[in-house]
This record gives C-alpha cells, structure tokens and sequence, in this order.
C-alpha cells in the first residue's frame, strides 16, 4: 500500500481538468527499472522490460488534474514514477497509487479481449459485442494529489509485444480481474457487467480456432464441442515429452512452460493453445488412409509424439478438446 503523501497541495487545476505536459523521457535502462517495479511486468526479463520502455511517453500533470475519468473510453495505460494519485470509485477512495504502481490496464485487457472475440459475436454467451465495448470504458476517477510524473503506454504501441510476451498476458488478465472485482464489490455496475461479459466468453473464438470460420460453421463445431474446462495447480505437468498425444489445450487463465530436453524454450498464456499437432495428425491419418503414402504415414506417426513437456508454472484453467470430440467428419471440414 502507498503511505500518506508527504504534502497535501492546494489543487491548481479544475476539477476533472486535465493538465499534462509531455516530457523527455530518460534513457531505456532508467525507464525499465521503473516499469519492472509494476506488477503488469513482473517477471519480464531485461529485453522485454526494455522493449516496452521503448515505447513508453513520460507526462506531467498539475495537483488537482484528472488523469483518467468514470464512462470515458480508453486507449491506454498509466505507471506512477513520482507522486501519487487516488482512485476514487463512486465518490468513494478505494486505494492510491505511488512510485511504480500502474492504473488503466483494465482498458488494454479490454481492447486485446474485444479485438480476439470480435469475429463471432453471435457466440457469446448471453451477450453481445457492445458488452465487450463497455469494457473499454474507465469504471473508476484518477487525479493527482500532488505533482505527478505517469508513463503512458498505449495499445496501439503494446499490442505486438503482447503476442510475444505470454507472461505479459497472464500478468495483465490477472490484475485486470482484480481491478474489475475491486470496483465491482464498490459499487461499479459498469465493473459488474463488465464482469459477466468476461465470463460468456467463448474459449474456441478467443483461441483462434474459429478465425475465418463463418457464423453459420462456428455455430456448428461450438454447439457440437461441450465446453468443459479444468482448474490445473502450479508444477503439473499437463503433457510429456515423448508420449503419444490425442488432445489440445486452451489456456483460459495462467500460464504454461513449454521444455524441451530440459531446457525452457517458451509460455503459453491466456488466449494460446498447444498440443495441436498431434490432434491434426491423429485425424489426418484416420482420413482417407489409402491415400496417404508410407512416408506421409509414418511422418504423421511421427507427429503424434510430443515433442516437449508442458508443465503449468502459474495456475489457471484450461480447456481440453480430445480428437474424439473433433472427429466427425462435416465438423472437421
């Protein structure tokens, strides 16, 4: 938690005026040294940290100016480098954020989650696409006490760093669901809907699997798959290298260790699947067998052994969807 600030000022700017001022920013290492301290970055390693450095804008804003305002659309994402500012949800203060604390990662959660469901509104479970336009909506108040230094992170700026960087996503997902239920136990009905709207979301569209899909055909293969998930602990293993693989996994929340020959080679997190060569394989060679060749059948035997372990290093839920639910034959095509 923030300590109390070390002076109160009397506000200079307007209520609900803003007042930034662009200002040069430091050199990268400075700036990923202060980004390593927010928790949306934790655990990143010195390339990634100074990738999102570089594309970081430092402002300043008066005492008494608003940062971030209840019902406006976002675009983007604060880290506090000096002063303080306070969150106030429903005339209500719910917390402050000091030196290296970040605000408005709720809305960059939201936009990468309106922009992987977008494709398939239809597929929502009891909502629809404008609730996933809410979501881009601030749910709470941020001004400034005292003078105060922000980073500012835009999506437009994060959005290719994110697909490389899992444990961005997973430290992302999480803090946003925090800030959500935080403001949604407070009073938020925003926070509330916003809420339910997360949780009709459909896995196979936020996976990928359904991009290109028509409406008629994604209706088809997601009213035939049941949608089961499971919660997986810290340290299992969900595949093993060498074995043989009938199934595919989804990652819903956490993150996962992708080990070959006991050397880390890459995560998955939210969004991500994995597994899936084996289950295209396994199809394949139960289709249209005689025309295959040995060679194209042995390379396919071959493809249904795991090439890697996968072992969950933060918990989450996953989806799993076996070959046997993708084998009929009009759901494959």
């Amino acid at each position: 938690p923030c300590p109390p600030p070390r002076r109160r000022n009397p506000p200079r700017g307007s209520p609900g005026q803003v007042k930034a001022v662009l200002v040069l920013s430091p050199p990268l290492g400075e700036t990923a040294a202060i980004l390593r301290r927010c928790p949306l970055f934790f655990n990143l390693t010195a390339d990634q940290l100074e990738s999102f450095a570089q594309v970081a804008t430092y402002r300043t804003y008066e005492p008494g100016s608003t940062v971030v305002k209840t019902r406006d659309v976002g675009e983007s994402m604060f880290v506090v480098v000096r002063g303080y500012a306070r969150c106030v949800v429903g005339g209500v203060e719910v917390r402050r954020f000091c030196q290296g604390q970040c605000f408005g990662e709720v809305v960059i959660f939201a936009i990468r989650t309106y922009n992987l469901n977008k494709e398939h509104p239809a597929l929502l479970r009891g909502v629809d696409n404008a609730s996933l336009l809410n979501l881009m909506i601030r749910t709470a108040d941020i001004t400034c006490d005292e003078p105060c230094t922000l980073i500012e992170l835009k999506w437009a700026d994060l959005e290719a760093f994110f697909e490389r960087c899992p444990r961005a996503v997973y430290n992302l997902q999480r803090i946003a669901f925090t800030r959500l239920q935080e403001a949604a136990s407070h009073g938020s009905a925003h926070a509330e809907s916003a809420l339910q709207a997360l949780d009709a979301l459909q896995p196979l569209v936020c996976s990928g699997l359904l991009r290109t899909v028509t409406p008629e055909d994604a209706a088809y293969v997601v009213s035939e798959l049941p949608v089961s998930s499971f919660w997986c602990p810290r340290g299992r293993r969900l595949i093993k290298q060498g074995e043989t693989g009938d199934s595919l996994f989804v990652v819903l929340s956490g993150l996962f260790s992708c080990v070959l020959n006991g050397k880390e080679v890459r995560h998955f997190g939210p969004g991500q699947m994995f597994g899936e060569l084996a289950v295209c394989a396994k199809i394949a060679r139960r289709s249209e067998t005689a025309l295959h060749s040995d060679n194209v059948l042995n390379a396919l035997k071959q493809c249904l052994i795991r090439t890697a372990d996968i072992v969950c290093l933060e918990e989450g839920r996953v989806f799993e969807i076996r070959t046997s639910m993708l084998e009929v034959a009009s759901m494959w095509s």
